[in-house]
């Protein structure tokens, strides 16, 4: 069973297949697991073009699609943009990262997955990645609750149903995905504070951070013994001066 960090690098090397298709005016309007073959090396081939288009043509086009995985707007019968690509990118990956789909349910009617598609929220992430092994989806990984937080918020704006509210491209999504593996803050989260990026940053730099604040203790702790070494040392001045003067008055006396 393919942990989440997996499932991520092959969703990214299929993103990356993706963006190259872009890259050269091709959208594919059409992404599923049924259109990607994994090779035995593990690398993920883009299969069946048959509804692909350029991003020129963006009038109505045929209703063939894959409900489920079609983006609203294709459902619709716009023919798609590349958001419509990464809208199919974001169904993959919640179905990686949670063994489901994200709008309706396998074994659902067409017009059940598309009225689903347009009208209601994806299903909650959170409830699907916490569930017991034994409730859970047959394809969901075993480490699925280390895709709380960033890798969900990655997800639903991938699944945005306004394609103008989604990454602005199969390479800002691939960003995103990056930076999750990097440990650093993802777009996807921007406002949520200070406390989730020194989060991350002391995640990123554990060992060096905890070198760093043992070297700190260590460091008040000295000052903090030197201090109470200095005290002491001026207190026991101030008693042999005491003693002395004592003394010196004594034999004068």
């Amino acid at each position: 069973c393919l942990t989440v960090a997996s499932r991520v690098a092959l969703l990214l090397r299929l993103a990356e297949a993706v963006e190259h298709a872009h890259a050269r005016l091709v959208v594919h309007r059409d992404l599923t697991p049924a259109n990607v073959m994994v090779t035995a090396a593990g690398a993920p081939k883009l299969l069946d073009f048959g509804l692909a288009t350029t991003p020129a043509d963006d009038g109505p086009g045929p209703l063939a699609l894959t409900a489920g995985y079609a983006a609203p707007e294709r459902i619709l019968g716009d023919a798609g943009g590349t958001a419509a690509d990464v809208f199919s990118l974001g169904v993959m990956l919640y179905e990686l990262l949670t063994g489901a789909l994200p709008l309706g349910h396998r074994g659902d009617s067409r017009a059940a997955l598309e009225h689903a598609t347009l009208h209601q929220p994806p299903h909650a992430m959170p409830t699907l990645l916490r569930q017991a092994p034994d409730e859970a989806g047959p394809g969901r990984p075993q480490d699925a609750a280390t895709a709380l937080g960033d890798l969900e918020a990655i997800t639903a704006q991938a699944l945005r149903k306004d394609p103008a509210s989604r990454y602005v491209g199969v390479h800002a999504l691939m960003a995103d995905l990056q930076r999750w593996q990097s440990r650093r803050p993802v777009a996807a989260r921007r406002g949520q504070g200070w406390r989730h990026a020194a989060g991350l940053w002391l995640r990123r730099h554990a060992l060096p951070a905890a070198t760093g604040t043992v070297v700190l203790l260590g460091l008040a702790g000295g000052v903090a013994v030197s201090s109470w070494q200095r005290r002491e040392a001026e207190a026991a001045h101030r008693r042999s001066d005491t003693v002395t003067r004592f003394l010196t008055e004594l034999l004068q006396g």
